[in-house]
């Protein structure tokens, strides 16, 4: 019972935080900025 309790409220706390307008506002990163190509090659060049 306390497990389902804490996934519904984290649950809730999630969608809040999604529904905020921090997230509304910020700009959805594109394929190439979160693929894993693009994160090594970055990474390669910082080095």
């Amino acid at each position: 019972m306390t497990v389902l309790f804490y996934q519904e409220e984290w649950e809730a706390i999630l969608t809040d935080l999604i529904n905020s307008p921090a997230f509304s506002l910020a700009p959805a990163l594109s394929d190439d900025a979160i693929s894993r190509e693009s994160i090594y090659t970055r990474e390669d060049e910082m080095l």
